[in-house]
This record gives structure tokens, C-alpha cells and sequence, in this order.
């Protein structure tokens, strides 16, 4: 199985983000495990690295943006937008419920393995919505 990987650049790595270029495989970084990417910004200055946070979601603290990510290579873009608008940011289940009214009874279906992830991703959401209040 293939290392994680995340686009890294920024004041703390070998390349500036001022000339990021995607296709170019010196910004690609192999990260540790059980990582995801992170990008964020501040005043005129971008950084791209690995992160411990396990998320995906994007916050603003103390004038800093944050975006994290858990796919491969996914921090090539900033993607801020009102998450209460998006499903998986307003609190509703992501995972399907089916309900099955044959018979008149009524079964509602569902993957626990989806609402335990579901309840992961809303707790790493509000652990970044402390740390941002506590930094401000």
C-alpha cells in the first residue's frame, strides 16, 4: 500500500507556495500514518503540510485559515464555503436511512460503520471549533 501523501510547501519546507505547481512532484511529501494534509492561511502567506488532525473541514482562528483533508493529495485547493450549507457539515446524518413500509412495518436500515464515522467527524469538528475559540 502506497504512503499518504500532501502537497507541502510554505515557510517551514524546501518550497515556496508562491510558485506551487501541482504537477510538480518536488511538492508532493510522503507523510506518516494515519495523517491527513492541511493547507492554511495567513496575511499574504500559504502553507501545504502533513497534519495529525484526522478531519475534513476548513476554519478561520486568530485571522488563520485552516483547511484539512484525508484523501491523497487533496490540499491543492483552499475550499472555504458555509458548511452549515453542506450536508456534512449541518449536523445530518451522511449515511442513508431506508425505510421499508411493506407489510406496514416499518424498518428503518442503516451502516454503523458510516454513523461512527459520522460521530468521529462531528467531534474532530468541534475539537477544531474549541481550539479556535480558546485561540481567540
Amino acid at each position: 500500500m502506497a504512503a499518504h501523501q500532501c502537497y507541502a510547501c510554505g515557510p517551514e519546507e524546501e518550497l515556496d507556495c508562491n510558485n506551487f505547481d501541482p504537477n510538480n512532484k518536488s511538492f508532493i511529501k510522503e507523510c506518516p500514518p494515519n495523517t491527513s494534509c492541511e493547507i492554511k492561511a495567513y496575511g499574504n502567506t500559504l502553507e501545504r503540510s502533513c497534519s495529525e488532525m484526522m478531519v475534513q473541514d476548513c476554519k478561520i482562528a486568530n485571522k488563520i485559515r485552516y483547511c484539512y483533508c484525508v484523501m491523497h493529495l487533496c490540499n491543492d485547493k483552499m475550499n472555504f464555503s458555509d458548511d452549515e450549507d453542506l450536508t456534512e457539515g449541518s449536523g445530518i446524518p451522511v449515511n442513508p436511512v431506508i425505510i421499508n413500509t411493506n407489510q406496514n412495518e416499518q424498518q428503518k436500515t442503516s451502516n454503523l460503520s458510516n454513523q461512527s464515522n459520522h460521530i468521529q467527524f462531528c467531534l474532530y469538528s468541534t475539537y477544531i471549533s474549541i481550539l479556535a475559540l480558546l485561540c481567540n
